[in-house]
C-alpha cells in the first residue's frame, strides 16, 4: 500500500475508535498516523508542500487536536495541552485547538491561560461557545473573589493565616487563578 494511502486508511480506523470512545486506542492510533505523516513528508523532504492534496501540517494539525480531544475526554489536561500546542506550532490560529487549549487548561486550574485561549478563540472565529467558556470563568472569578474579600474580612485580625499562602489572585477584571482555602 502506498504510504499517502497507508496513514489515511489509518486516521479513518482511529477515527473509528475515537467514535466508539475508545480514547486509549485513539490516542495510540492518532500517535501512529502522526508518525507515518512525518515519516512521509521526511522522506518527500517537501516541508509543508502537498501530496495528493493534502499538506502534511496541516493535515498533522488536524490530528493533534483529535489528539487534544481524546486527551480531554480522558482527563488528562496537561497532554491536551501538549497535543494543542504541537498544533498550534503547525497552524496557529487553529480554532479547535484554541478552544480545546481552553478547556484543558481550566481542567488544569489554569483559569487566566484558559480565559486566554477562550478568547484568542473568539478572536479568531467568534465562536458562540469560547464567548460562553469565557463569561463563566469571569463569573467564576467574581465569586471567587467576593469569597476571598468575605474572608479577609471575616478574618481581619490575621487573614492570611486563614488562606493558602500559595495563593495566586489577580485583581484583573478577564481572568483569575485564586485558590482560597481555609486551614
Amino acid at each position: 500500500m502506498e504510504e499517502s494511502v497507508l496513514w489515511k486508511a489509518e486516521k479513518e480506523a482511529v477515527t473509528s475508535l475515537f467514535k466508539e470512545q475508545k480514547y486509549e486506542e485513539a490516542i495510540q492510533g492518532y500517535g501512529s498516523v502522526l508518525e507515518l505523516l512525518r515519516g512521509e513528508k521526511s522522506a518527500q523532504k517537501l516541508g509543508s508542500l502537498e501530496c495528493g492534496g493534502v499538506e502534511y501540517d496541516e493535515e498533522m494539525a488536524k490530528i493533534e487536536a483529535n489528539l487534544a480531544q481524546c486527551h480531554l475526554h480522558q482527563e488528562d489536561p496537561h497532554s491536551a495541552i501538549a497535543a494543542c500546542n504541537n498544533c498550534l506550532a503547525l497552524h496557529p490560529g487553529f480554532e479547535k485547538a484554541l478552544f480545546r487549549r481552553g478547556q484543558a487548561h481550566k481542567l488544569a486550574g489554569h483559569s487566566d491561560m484558559a480565559q486566554e485561549d477562550f478568547k484568542k478563540c473568539y478572536e479568531v472565529a467568534k465562536s458562540p461557545r469560547a464567548w460562553q467558556e469565557m463569561h463563566r470563568l469571569e463569573k467564576t472569578c467574581s465569586e471567587i473573589h467576593a469569597k476571598f474579600e468575605l474572608l479577609l474580612v471575616k478574618n481581619s485580625c490575621n487573614p492570611l493565616s486563614q488562606l493558602d499562602r500559595s495563593a495566586n489572585c489577580c485583581r484583573s477584571d478577564t481572568l483569575c487563578a485564586t485558590r482560597v482555602e481555609v486551614t
